[in-house]
């Protein structure tokens, strides 16, 4: 869990390498700005959650990949340019309504 991480502004690409991770919790990582693009390697990932990350502005449409999410978290990301389609087959997206 990396919840509430101030410091991270990216993750390493190796994360990609973490096959069995099935939750990451990134929400409230305020400097977060991209993901890697080997996020799509996660293969068991069921959640992610990236709600706050105020300055996170792409996705990566590698995401795409995932076939065990089930739930994305996106409220609050202000920053975040554009949404890949590839989110619309996952269970659960929360993104929040315009303000």
């Amino acid at each position: 869990c990396l919840h509430k991480c101030k410091s991270l502004q990216c993750l390493p690409e190796t994360i990609g390498d973490c096959a069995k991770l099935a939750d990451l919790d990134l929400s409230n990582c305020e400097t977060l700005t991209v993901l890697p693009t080997s996020i799509g390697q996660l293969t068991s990932l069921r959640s992610l959650h990236l709600g706050s990350c105020i300055n996170l502005t792409s996705i990566p449409p590698s995401i795409g990949s995932l076939t065990n999410v089930q739930v994305v978290d996106l409220t609050k990301c202000k920053a975040l340019e554009t949404i890949p389609k590839a989110l619309l087959k996952f269970q659960m997206v929360k993104v929040d309504d315009d303000e």
